[in-house]
């Protein structure tokens, strides 16, 4: 059995899949954990622990714009 029989079976929210529209992926990176504050103003004042934002941590792979993820972090 290999790793992708295991992964995700269970909760399908779990991991995004090269078959997963791209619909399905903005949803599934939305609603994943987010290294900000507890609050609006907890955010503004202390920012993001980017190293476990999981939506920032995607656009490291997948953004190829340098200058544009200097502007997101």
């Amino acid at each position: 059995m290999g790793i992708n029989a295991k992964m995700g079976t269970t909760e399908p929210n779990s991991a995004i899949f090269l078959t997963d529209t791209k619909k399905e992926i903005e949803k599934k990176i939305n609603a994943s954990f987010s290294g900000g504050g507890a609050t609006k103003e907890d955010q503004e004042k202390y920012g993001a622990k980017l190293d476990i934002d999981i939506p920032y941590q995607y656009l490291t792979f997948f953004l190829e714009d340098d200058q544009k993820l200097a502007e997101i972090a």
